[in-house]
């Protein structure tokens, strides 16, 4: 998690009995100290899938998840929705995002994730925040509240 966030987090729910908050490597992080509900990864997986550490983020997901009690909400960038809307192709090269295709994802997660939900969705992207604009992100939506297409997945842990 980004350290800001960690920091705002502790400092509104630091108190509250049985909320922990951690910083570090995603891939390095330990086993919780007691079964956790959910895991919500907002683009990890997608940038842990191009930098070639997929594997240890994986082996991180198995560590923090319990088997038949842990559930899994991935929100990914989907290149299929990118692709279909060629008013992105200027954006998506500037940006280089790492997007991925449904199937990419599915066939990651492998044999010890069942999928529950796959749906697609809109990932809040405003491209005046990278330096350029493309008024593709304000059409996709509505101009309230920019974006591309993504992935939600929801699978839980066999």
């Amino acid at each position: 998690f980004a350290w800001p966030a960690i920091e705002e987090a502790r400092k509104l729910y630091g108190e509250t009995v049985g909320a922990s908050f951690h910083h570090g490597d995603v891939c390095d992080l330990p086993s919780p100290a007691v079964p956790l509900d959910i895991v919500i990864d907002n683009t990890v997986f997608q940038n842990v899938f191009r930098s070639g550490r997929l594997e240890s983020y994986l082996s991180a997901l198995c560590r923090l998840a319990t088997p038949g009690h842990t559930v899994l909400q991935l929100n990914l960038m989907s290149r299929e929705g990118v692709e279909s809307r060629p008013e992105f192709a200027e954006g998506m090269e500037y940006l280089n995002l790492p997007l991925l295709r449904k199937q990419e994802i599915c066939e990651a997660l492998g044999d010890g994730w069942q999928i529950l939900e796959c749906r697609e969705g809109h990932y809040d992207l405003k491209p005046e925040e990278a330096g350029f604009s493309c008024e593709a992100f304000y059409t996709y939506s509505d101009a309230t509240t920019p974006g591309i297409p993504s992935w939600c997945i929801l699978a839980a842990k066999l």
